[in-house]
């Protein structure tokens, strides 16, 4: 083919949990538009771990008269057969992402029970420290002071708005009271 038109998409920061990624949704925009008359992914995982998006793809795709071609699946869904393979490839991709998070939830709620900081911000009045995975709040001597009367106001008051105020007017901490 000469004047075939083959383009790559990488999505390479996101999950294949669904199909809101930029580069397949730029994708999806042109074979819409009649660029593409094939799909070629490397493995049904890859395009997407969840079984019914993939078919709902699936199903798209031959309205459109786009073919699949899994590189290394070796399956054709344009047959009963081959449509089985994929369906049931979609639904083990899905349950390992499932698995995949429910490990990840176990691990982190591990962690918390032996004391370790699982991420995120660390919050006023805290410092993380240690080694990488095995993180510790330490609270810092002259911020955890304020942090305490920061939450002992909160539970007098029972107000985010007004305690993000007090916090601007008795500490000069200028807060969201989202955070």
């Amino acid at each position: 083919y000469p004047n075939a038109l083959i383009n790559e998409y990488w999505d390479d920061d996101y999950s294949g949990k669904n199909m809101k990624r930029p580069y397949f949704e730029k994708m999806m925009k042109l074979i819409h538009k009649n660029y593409y008359d094939v799909l070629i992914f490397w493995k049904l995982d890859r395009v997407s771990r969840n079984a019914l998006d993939f078919l709902e793809l699936h199903k798209t795709l031959e309205k459109l008269n786009v073919n699949l071609v899994s590189v290394t699946e070796g399956f054709d869904p344009s047959t009963p057969a081959g449509k089985l393979m994929m369906t049931m490839l979609a639904s083990v991709a899905e349950m390992e992402r499932k698995n995949i998070s429910l490990r990840v939830s176990s691990n982190m709620t591990a962690m918390a029970k032996e004391g370790h900081w699982t991420g995120g911000a660390t919050p006023f009045g805290y410092e993380a420290t240690g080694l990488k995975g095995k993180k510790y709040l330490k609270a810092k001597d002259k911020e955890f002071d304020i942090a305490k009367s920061i939450f002992e106001h909160y539970f007098e008051c029972e107000s985010i708005s007004k305690t993000a105020k007090w916090m601007r007017e008795t500490y000069g901490i200028s807060r969201d009271p989202s955070t």
